[in-house]
């Protein structure tokens, strides 16, 4: 009897246990399990990685990192490449795993490694925020803001220096064929003298026309012709007196070698 009651004790005693360890478990499966493995199951935030999200991703992960390899989600940002994307493009290198050149920048300067654009603008000859456009024909210079002179024929001059390389259409003069002919010059080099202008006043350094009109005595486009010999003055309009010798002076009508029989004055045009 006695050993009938120590098993009956015995098998409820196994019982109770057996359910106290089922209400843990459910209680446990209730609250998320084991605390260790609810935190392994969590994503760090974008940027850091690790058993406890302690440490950071390389700055060069485009979408932050794996948690456990810290391998970069996404690829490596432009301007970053190699293992891990811990690496920074070489210099005059940019964008997705460094594969662009940068363009011509300022004092070959680096661009910049993500975009390509110069920071401190370009090269003579060279436009563009990433100064990979040539100047167009005509400019030059520092982004491309300068303005060709008057070269030969019409024809662009050196994007980078200005200078024109075949020389100087007619009038101008220097490497860059931007200075006019000196008063009293013109043409080709400048070499050619104004003819006979009137007054004080030039030439177009250009053409070599006066610009006022002729000297008294000179005719013509350039004003080099003088008056026939029986015309003087302005335009040569006015006709000569009763010369001895039919001719007078170009400029002032005064009759060569004096007036004909019958007419005095110095231009021999009154009678007695």
């Amino acid at each position: 009897m006695n050993r009938l009651r120590n098993e009956d004790g015995m098998g409820r005693k196994a019982y109770e246990e057996e359910e106290e360890e089922e209400e843990e478990d459910d209680d446990d499966h209730e609250h998320g399990g084991d605390s260790g493995d609810n935190d392994a199951d969590n994503e760090c935030h974008e940027g850091l990685w690790g058993d406890d999200c302690e440490k950071r991703c390389s700055p060069g992960c485009r979408q932050g990192c794996h948690r456990t390899t810290s391998k970069c989600l996404g690829g490596c940002k432009e301007g970053w490449h190699g293992r891990g994307c811990a690496e920074m493009c070489p210099a005059h290198s940019y964008g997705y795993n460094c594969q662009q050149t940068c363009g011509q920048c300022v004092e070959e300067k680096p661009c910049n490694i993500a975009t390509g654009e110069c920071a401190d603008g370009c090269l003579n000859g060279w436009t563009g925020n990433r100064c990979k456009t040539v100047c167009k024909p005509y400019t030059y210079g520092r982004n491309c803001s300068q303005t060709c002179g008057h070269c030969h024929q019409g024809q662009p001059c050196n994007l980078v220096t200005g200078f024109c390389t075949s020389g100087c259409a007619r009038g101008w003069l220097g490497d860059k064929c931007i200075d006019a002919c000196s008063k009293g010059l013109y043409g080709n080099e400048c070499k050619d003298k104004c003819a006979h202008c009137a007054g004080n006043s030039t030439c177009d350094h250009v053409t070599g026309i006066c610009i006022e009109g002729c000297a008294d005595g000179w005719d013509g486009e350039m004003c080099d012709r003088r008056c026939d010999p029986d015309h003087y003055g302005a335009n040569c309009q006015q006709t000569c007196g009763f010369c001895q010798k039919g001719s007078c002076d170009h400029v002032t009508g005064e009759c060569y070698g004096g007036c004909a029989k019958g007419y005095y004055g110095s231009t021999c045009t009154t009678g007695e």
